[in-house]
């Protein structure tokens, strides 16, 4: 099994959801692994004014045809997506 772990927030800069050491390419270097099991976990703080790079990470879909195990912990939220 292999799994990255990825911490945001509405604070993030843009530039992690999209391009180089962001989102997406984390989980296309996960999807290189030969292996079994990939998961894909994204921790997402709360408790800060919403912006627009917070309200992408609560919504896109950021495994095309995967839908993410949702856990609201409160003062944070976790998406984690098999892929």
């Amino acid at each position: 099994m292999v799994a990255e772990v990825k911490c945001l927030g509405d604070a993030s800069q843009a530039k992690c959801l999209e391009g180089d050491w962001s989102v997406r390419a984390d989980i296309e270097r996960l999807s290189s692994f030969n292996t079994s099991t990939r998961l894909f976990a994204l921790v997402i703080a709360k408790g800060e004014q919403e912006s627009n790079t917070g309200k992408r990470l609560r919504t896109d879909t950021w495994v095309e045809g995967r839908e993410s195990i949702n856990l609201d912990l409160g003062h944070a939220l976790i998406r984690i997506w098999a892929l």
